[in-house]
């Protein structure tokens, strides 16, 4: 006898769902079995224009009375593939415009054994927003729900504060929200929204929201962030990724063509112990890295167009054996006890314009730095997007350059 799936009230397990479970049939007798399990479904982040396959798999199942794999809310960039052995997969392949995030629902069933599991999950796309406007975020749940409040929460990447803005229905399982222009959008944001339906709260994304958020990444078309007081070294960096990284393309607004007599951009070569300058020198404005800047003159340096660093994951310095200079590749200063909690490295070395200032904790944005590397062959250093509160200044003994 087939048997119907019908929604019941909702609780923690399926919020916003509602509860999935078999009407009761006087009829059907309790086989012991052990239950039908599908395995766990991590929320999904991924870029648009990118490829991305989850494999969904199903444990203790009958393969005589398994009624197989039901998707919902499953956007068009979506598709799903039941193979029909306790298995399936999801292809995520959303392109531009696709930006956003969704929840889906996968259930499998086991139709003579009335046994049923579901997993939620969401698919968060991270897309663009354009510094100086604001940017609409679109929601899409499984199912239609009328939930008595939604909101979005935002925050700059790497903050720690989130504040929120109430979603506006759109359709039955269709929200938007609009995050504001702000003066902190150039180094991205992340976010997550909470629908509550007066008994519980519900997320996207589904697990630890506030630690591991959706994310935008925004475009900027200038960048002022280095200013050169006259006949001054100052150690600069650049906390975004440019169209052109190439300094002397990106500078050729705001300076001549490299003249050692206007300006110049020095970077230390730690393998050849002597430094490369421009025009000569093959490094790029990339995340992370140091270089030297002076100018014969006061100046303002802008950079663009580029885009925000990627918050999604960490990004990596790579010190050679040796002194280093580096930058902090986010837009916000990041806590040296984060990047490098054994001290493996010894701690960063600034400039102030006159003399070195040593064991720095906090590498700020715009700024560069030496970093002495003591381990005899090179090292990796992993920079989370994490926002540092303060700072500190240490003297000590000064690079040989």
């Amino acid at each position: 006898m087939k048997r119907h799936l019908k929604l019941l009230r909702l609780d923690s397990a399926t919020a916003l769902l509602g509860a999935l479970i078999f009407a009761a049939s006087p009829a059907v007798t309790s086989v012991a079995q052990t239950r039908l399990d599908i395995q766990p479904i991590d929320d999904q982040f991924t870029n648009e224009g990118d490829l991305l396959v989850v494999p969904i798999t199903a444990q203790n199942v009958n393969a005589s009375t398994f009624g197989g794999f039901v998707f919902d809310g499953l956007p068009s960039f979506v598709t799903a593939v039941d193979n029909g052995d306790g298995t399936a997969s999801i292809t995520i392949n959303p392109l531009v415009g696709h930006g956003g995030i969704y929840q889906i629902v996968v259930s499998a069933s086991d139709i003579e054994l009335q046994q049923f599991d579901s997993e939620v999950f969401a698919v968060a796309v991270a897309f663009t927003g354009n510094v100086g406007f604001s940017s609409t975020v679109p929601v899409s749940l499984a199912f239609p729900s009328v939930p008595s409040t939604s909101e979005l929460f935002f925050r700059p990447s790497g903050a720690s504060a989130f504040q929120g803005t109430p979603l506006t229905q759109i359709a039955d399982t269709l929200f938007e929200g609009t995050i504001p222009n702000g003066p902190e959008t150039s180094r991205g944001v992340e976010y997550y929204v909470q629908f509550f339906d007066g008994e519980v709260f519900t997320t996207l994304p589904t697990v630890a929201p506030t630690t591991r958020p959706a994310r935008l990444r925004y475009r900027f078309n200038l960048l002022e962030g280095i200013a050169l007081e006259r006949e001054t070294y100052r150690m600069i960096s650049v906390p975004a990724v440019l169209d052109n990284p190439d300094p002397i393309l990106t500078l050729a607004d705001d300076l001549e063509t490299p003249n050692p007599r206007s300006w110049r951009v020095l970077r230390w070569a730690t393998a050849e112990e002597v430094y490369d300058e421009l025009p000569l020198l093959d490094a790029q404005f990339d995340p992370g890295v140091g270089f030297w800047m002076i100018s014969a003159t006061d100046a303002a340096i802008s950079v663009g167009p580029g885009l925000s660093t990627d918050v999604e994951t960490a990004q990596q310095l790579v010190l050679e054996a040796g002194w280093n200079q580096i930058g902090s590749p986010f837009a916000f200063p990041v806590a040296w006890s984060d990047i490098d909690p054994n001290r493996i490295v010894e701690s960063p070395v600034a400039y102030n314009g006159i003399e070195y200032i040593y064991d720095q904790s906090v590498v700020s944005p715009w700024d560069g730095y030496f970093v002495y590397n003591p381990q005899g062959s090179t090292v990796l250093l992993p920079v989370p997007p994490v926002e540092a509160g303060s700072r500190g200044q240490k003297a000590a003994r000064t690079p040989t350059a």
